[in-house]
């Protein structure tokens, strides 16, 4: 049984970057439901057996973690947090 998602992307279409120069963008996309993630599982195996390199570093899984905890430390104190100085850089 297939399974539908929908994509939302937003993109600028004005010059002066404000939220009223944005578009969305919604595209429909349909897949079965044991493919929903076999290329990535793929990928990773491939490069656990030294098939490939990773395409990502170990310090953007580190960042994207980092930015994760503290998204939803926001969320649940109801504010904004700070992005710590010491982050890693990538």
């Amino acid at each position: 049984m297939p399974i539908t998602c929908f994509l939302t992307s937003l993109f600028p279409v004005g010059g002066s970057g404000t939220d009223d120069d944005m578009a969305e963008e919604i595209i429909e996309v349909a897949y079965e439901r044991d493919d929903m993630f076999r290329a990535q599982h793929t990928m990773f195996l491939d490069c656990i057996e030294g098939k490939r390199a990773p395409e990502t570093t170990a310090a953007a899984g580190l960042l994207v973690q980092q930015m994760i905890e503290l998204s939803t430390e926001s969320w649940q104190q109801g504010r904004p947090v700070d992005f710590p100085a010491s982050a890693p850089k990538l």
